[in-house]
């Protein structure tokens, strides 16, 4: 919910950065997606093979370094080649595809920038063109989205329209139980646990936060309190009716979390 809050402030205060949202985070860098360059296609051609019948999506991402970075010299001669850069940079927006059923992607293009989120001077644009790959120039290819990194939290970003049908069911057991939040929300928070706690599915990350939750309810009410004694505010004394009755609710809720819990875990064990 926290990276949530930042983006919202973030967009007020930048209106240029509207398109961009918040899919990665970690020390080094921020990564953000376009999400109004999202395209879903239904093949791609790839440097190794066609991706005929396979979910391919392709988006433009950006990645804004929190301490300046330097080129190693190996890129593609760009279009636009600034030759008095010395090769530092602070931010590259990329053009990137994912194959949400094998889990893979594809760098196809990036452009260096000077600044942060994008701005600054534009360096130059680095691609891989077909003839680029067949001479062998720093061959782009499909590479395999690795648990817990970056690429996964973008998979997971670009195909939340694409979800199997097996993700689907498990989306709508933990959404049942997580009423009064807004999906858009609930979504964001799953793909937030799959970065944060380096998960390789959405199926793990509902199950995470659901453990959470579970053992969180029943500590509620000591929190409360003990926040209450801190602030030096005096609570009313409990009605033992009123009492008796948020045991009760207290009680469903957490079978209810535990019975999707289990679902949700059932659907994970199935073979895909």
């Amino acid at each position: 919910m926290r990276i949530v809050l930042t983006l919202l402030l973030m967009i007020a205060a930048a209106p240029a950065w509207a398109d961009w949202v918040l899919v990665s985070t970690n020390d080094s860098v921020d990564s953000f997606a376009d999400s109004a360059s999202l395209e879903v296609q239904s093949s791609f051609w790839g440097m190794r093979f066609s991706r005929v019948g396979n979910r391919v999506v392709k988006v433009r991402q950006l990645m804004n370094f929190k301490i300046p970075q330097r080129s190693n010299g190996s890129w593609v001669r760009p279009q636009g080649f600034n030759p008095e850069w010395n090769g530092t940079y602070m931010s590259l927006k990329s053009s990137v595809v994912y194959d949400c059923d094998s889990s893979e992607f594809e760098l196809l293009s990036y452009d260096a920038y000077t600044s942060p989120m994008g701005s600054g001077t534009h360096e130059g644009t680095y691609w891989w063109t077909t003839s680029a790959r067949s001479r062998g120039q720093n061959k782009a290819k499909w590479e395999p989205v690795a648990p817990g990194s970056k690429e996964a939290a973008f998979l997971n970003f670009v195909c939340g329209n694409q979800d199997s049908p097996k993700v689907q069911r498990q989306k709508e057991i933990y959404f049942s139980v997580s009423r009064g939040v807004p999906r858009k929300e609930l979504e964001k928070e799953i793909t937030r646990v799959i970065d944060r706690q380096h998960l390789a599915t959405p199926g793990q990350a509902m199950i995470y936060i659901l453990d959470q939750n579970i053992a969180y309810l029943p500590q509620i009410n000591s929190i409360v309190k003990k926040a209450a004694s801190d602030a030096g505010v005096k609570l009313p004394p409990d009605d033992p009716l009123d009492a008796a009755e948020d045991r009760v609710k207290l009680a469903r809720e957490i079978r209810a979390m535990t019975q999707a819990r289990e679902a949700i875990a059932a659907l994970e064990a199935e073979a895909r």
